[in-house]
């Protein structure tokens, strides 16, 4: 048993540095490998053909834009006494108390860092739930969760002011039970991210650009037919590996003139809570709006042995499937690995099988993965009993 142990943050952060840094640098290895060069500075088309990038001018036959986003700024008096989740990951100190705005993605996985490490933490947002796009369950059970670790949360909740103090900010709130002040060291932003398609200016040679980022057709192919945007740029699912498919997409419709379309059917989403969420396809929500007969079946980890082995027992499976065809339109994880587990339901659904097919497979004694086939064996089961007797 280790006894008296503390945390020593800025070695934290020093590791997070040197791993970041030996990222940027294999990157650039790559690069140069396949004979890539990498230019530093800020670009601008100065016609359809041809950007400036610092005091050079460089033409090209097709483009493709990777933009990436930057944070949301809602019009609230003393938002510069904020910080944003960038500056949050390189606080070398850590806050006492924090309050985090924004009840989203970014929010809760800093809400669940910085509580895990011993910060006094309050989340405020204006929704009446958090993760407003995951499955009511799993907003429901990262919301108890979060208060077990003792998060403070305030729903239907709106920032007016943000104000510094001698100690730190004072935060002003409009609650559902009225107005609430309280002094913290810390507030950070979490309210989304915005594509970043200022300064390069893309209207002026023809790329339309809306409010949620540069407009692209399925091809990832923009309003200029010679130009492609991937990425953060465009909006959509703001998500790295969605970036990363998104930019081979646009490569290739790029060179070979358009040959595939992009595809979101199969989008695998993780909030990096603790336990972390993952999801895939249609929330309940979602399908029961489309007007869908489903089934959905939940197993809850509390009743899988390796779970409780763990110590693992917070969350569910919860598998969504067609009632007649029996084809998974979505699911939804909070538990233990959740972000590798999610894998086992994308490949069911890109080949298209069933719960059946699903229950059928027999996993790994003692596994996490038994959760998920535990809950298509329940559902197949359910069918079976529901079309035989």
């Amino acid at each position: 048993m280790v006894q008296n142990a503390s945390l020593l943050w800025d070695k934290v952060i020093d590791r997070k540095e040197k791993i970041i840094k030996s990222f940027e640098e294999d990157k650039e290895k790559g690069l140069k490998e396949r004979g890539i060069d990498l230019i530093r500075g800020e670009a601008s088309f100065i016609s359809s053909t041809t950007i400036k990038v610092n005091d050079m001018e460089i033409s090209a036959d097709k483009f493709v834009l990777a933009l990436g986003s930057k944070t949301s700024t809602p019009p609230i008096e003393g938002i510069e006494h904020t910080i944003n989740s960038t500056e949050a990951l390189n606080l070398r100190e850590l806050p006492k108390k924090m309050a985090i705005i924004g009840g989203g993605v970014i929010a809760m996985e800093f809400s669940h860092i910085f509580a895990s490490v011993g910060v006094d933490l309050t989340v405020i947002e204006m929704g009446d739930r958090l993760l407003a796009s995951e499955d009511h369950d799993s907003s429901q059970t990262i919301e108890a969760i979060s208060k077990e670790i003792g998060i403070e949360i305030l729903l239907n909740s709106r920032v007016q002011k943000v104000l510094k103090s001698n100690d730190g900010k004072i935060i002003e709130v409009e609650t559902l039970d009225g107005k609430k002040s309280f002094e913290v060291d810390q507030v950070l932003l979490a309210t989304g991210r915005v594509p970043n398609v200022s300064g390069l200016a893309l209207e002026q040679i023809g790329v339309k650009v809306e409010k949620t980022g540069i407009q692209v057709n399925e091809y990832l192919q923009t309003t200029v037919e010679h130009i492609y945007a991937g990425g953060d740029g465009i909006g959509g699912y703001m998500l790295t590996p969605v970036a990363s498919y998104e930019g081979r997409v646009a490569a290739k419709n790029a060179i070979e003139n358009n040959i595939e379309n992009v595809d979101y059917s199969l989008v695998t989403r993780t909030t990096f809570t603790h336990p972390p969420i993952s999801s895939i396809g249609l929330t309940e929500q979602e399908a029961i709006e489309k007007g869908m007969d489903i089934d959905t079946n939940r197993l809850d980890f509390a009743d899988v042995g390796p779970a409780v082995v763990l110590g693992e027992t917070r969350g569910f499976v919860k598998l969504i499937s067609d009632k007649k065809s029996k084809h998974l339109v979505g699911a939804h994880i909070v538990g233990p690995r959740a972000e590798e587990l999610i894998h086992e339901i994308a490949i069911a659904m890109k080949g298209k099988l069933t719960i059946t097919d699903l229950s059928e497979i027999i996993s790994i004694h003692p596994s996490i993965s038994e959760a998920v086939i535990g809950t298509a064996i329940s559902a197949d089961k359910g069918y079976q009993e529901s079309c035989c007797g």
